[in-house]
């Protein structure tokens, strides 16, 4: 692999994440590697502070360690690298952690590493501890590891002196090596087991010391110089980032609300058309409300007629019907005890003299013989005398007494049947059941049988 550029300044400008430039310098020797490998113990947060964000952005990957609870987010940001939850150290098992709520940068491993904890407020937990020998066994055994960072807060002595650097040989390493908050080189104690396994220090950056292995000591002549601007890179503005993130939530929010807004409309519009239908609606029940008011009041004044009507149809009625009673009481007033024996006379020769005979056809050619003034057919020889006295009879009726006697019974009927007659219609215009019965009554009076 060509790890050489042609000059240290090639290239797009870089944005640089790491808290000290260092990923300017890894850049320099890196520039032309395209797909990197990358071994970052105590990664911390996934862009703030970061070594390794840089070349991730480029499309390396690589193994990331962080016992700390921003894990969660390291996870969610890396899914291309390996990201493990514990704290590299000289054992496997587990260990106490320390996460400093006022600088969660500064959390380390509580005990076995440091002589003394700093007072600073925030909780000890307990976390799953590896070696290094291990990790990289697991998970990099046939890679070329381009760069190892290690930034333990104290623990960089138990992981550096613990660790197999024959068969971990990555090109270059880069270790924090002063203590918190200074530029004191606290790498005493691990220094020498670098240099022994051919490892050579090549730059000094005030909180970070940079070693190349041996198998790479050309790289020597990239570290020369501190980083510069000719080194074509940016900074990180966390603060800009920060903006740019709210501003992008702040889109979202917009976008969700002008939906909303857009909903709201369409419901608004919906609620003005249902407004609009109930008016036309409660228009229409008005003029309905109206209408039938109006039928309500003429329905009213019929039924006023009408009882009005009834009330002088049934004066009427009680008056004919005390008439009726007259004319069937044979006790009732004088007037009508003088005619009602003549009615009754005169029905009695009617109905003697309209009887069926046992001839109808005979007795129906003597009545039309004798309306006509025709000489009656002449009998038969064996005519019965009841028959003969009957036909002189009828002669007798139709040619003397008919002429006077119909007349006089025809005004006496219209007479007496008349004002029934009319009342008999008017009430069957109001009431056909009451009309039926005066019809019945009427009926009734003229078939009134003999006494």
């Amino acid at each position: 692999m060509n790890t050489e550029a042609t000059s240290p300044f090639e290239g797009a400008t870089m944005v640089s994440y790491a808290q000290n430039h260092e990923d300017v310098l890894l850049n320099r020797v890196f520039r032309n590697v395209t797909d990197g490998f990358y071994i970052d113990i105590g990664a911390y947060h996934p862009t703030v502070g970061s070594v390794t964000k840089a070349f991730y952005d480029r499309g390396w990957s690589g193994i990331n360690v962080e016992p700390g609870d921003v894990f969660d987010e390291l996870q969610g940001a890396r899914p291309r690298d390996t990201n493990i939850k514990a704290a590299v150290v000289d054992k496997e098992g587990e260990v106490d952690f320390f996460q400093n709520a006022v600088d969660p940068g500064t959390s380390r491993v509580a005990t076995g590493i440091t002589p003394s904890e700093p007072e600073s407020e925030g909780e000890t937990t307990r976390v799953k501890a590896v070696t290094l020998d291990n990790l990289v066994a697991e998970h990099a055994s046939k890679r070329t590891i381009n760069f190892l960072k290690i930034d333990a807060e104290g623990s960089e002595a138990a992981i550096i002196n613990s660790t197999n650097w024959r068969v971990v040989r990555p090109q270059v390493l880069v270790i924090e090596a002063t203590a918190p908050w200074s530029n004191r080189l606290i790498n005493q104690e691990w220094d020498s087991t670098l240099l022994a396994n051919d490892f050579i220090r090549v730059y000094f950056d005030g909180i970070n010391v940079f070693y190349v292995r041996s198998e790479d000591k050309s790289l020597r002549s990239l570290f020369k110089l501190p980083v510069n601007v000719l080194d074509n890179y940016t900074l990180f503005d966390t603060e800009f980032e920060r903006m740019k993130v709210e501003n992008l939530n702040i889109q979202k929010d917009l976008e969700q609300l002008s939906a909303e807004r857009d909903e709201l409309r369409a419901e608004i519009e919906k609620a003005n058309e249902r407004a609009e239908y109930l008016a036309d609606s409660l228009d229409y029940s008005r003029d309905e409300v109206g209408r039938l008011n109006s039928q309500v009041l003429d329905l009213t004044g019929l039924l006023h007629l009408e009882r009005k009507s009834l009330a002088a149809s049934t004066a009427r009625a009680v008056r004919y019907d005390n008439i009726v009673n007259n004319l069937r009481d044979p006790g009732g007033p004088r007037a009508l005890r003088l005619v009602l024996p003549l009615a009754r006379l005169i029905r009695k020769i009617q109905r003697a003299f309209s009887a069926k005979s046992d001839n109808p056809t005979a007795l129906s050619h003597s009545v039309v013989a004798v309306e006509t003034s025709r000489p009656p057919v002449p009998a038969a020889s064996k005519t019965p005398p009841q028959s003969i006295l009957k036909r002189a009879a009828v002669r007798t009726y139709n040619v003397i007494l008919r002429p006077f006697v119909r007349p006089f019974m025809l005004r006496l009927r219209t007479f007496f049947t008349q004002p029934v007659n009319d009342l008999r219609n008017e009430i069957l215009s109001n009431n056909e059941e009451l009309g039926k019965s005066f019809k019945m009554l009427a009926i009734t009076i003229l078939s009134q049988p003999r006494q």
